[in-house]
């Protein structure tokens, strides 16, 4: 079958195949890879931990950059910030420069185990499908997302990356 004969069926069954499996990738598998901490807790923490020193001392982050970096409000990294705290993940400081939080040892020791299983699961992964598939998936990948948001922001009539 070539390109030219392919249905507007074809291409919905097609659609339905691809959100079946992201949707397996994005809850399933995840789920069983994050046994240490939360997929939530991992991102919020992630930009914590890669400011931590090879004496497992987290350099300090403010809410302000993380606000920037994660494309939210102050108000919304600060209740990100004291559901962390309660776990008992990080630290919540002020200085002349404002507030910033670092990674507890609680909170450096859970990111290091998830880090080490996540540093497994994807060598495994690579390992099998193969570097070169690997990367030239990742980047079919990418082309499909930015088609989808360019034909998404078309559908609801406002410009690519105002989303």
């Amino acid at each position: 079958m070539s390109e030219h004969d392919v249905t507007k069926e074809d291409l919905i069954k097609l659609a339905n195949q691809m959100l079946q499996v992201r949707s397996t990738i994005d809850s399933d598998h995840l789920k069983k890879i994050f046994s240490k901490i939360s997929i939530i807790d991992y991102t919020a923490l992630k930009k914590v931990y890669g400011n931590t020193t090879e004496e497992h001392i987290s350099e300090p982050i403010y809410l302000t950059q993380l606000a920037e970096q994660f494309n939210m409000t102050i108000s919304q990294v600060s209740n990100q910030v004291k559901r962390l705290q309660t776990k008992g993940y990080i630290y919540w400081e002020h200085d002349e420069n404002g507030t910033y939080i670092r990674l507890s040892e609680t909170g450096h020791r859970l990111m290091q185990e998830q880090q080490e299983i996540l540093n497994d699961y994807f060598y495994n992964v690579v390992k099998r499908i193969g570097y070169i598939r690997f990367i030239q998936l990742l980047d079919n990948i990418k082309k499909l997302e930015e088609i989808m948001d360019e034909e998404a922001c078309k559908m609801i009539g406002i410009p690519k990356g105002s989303n």
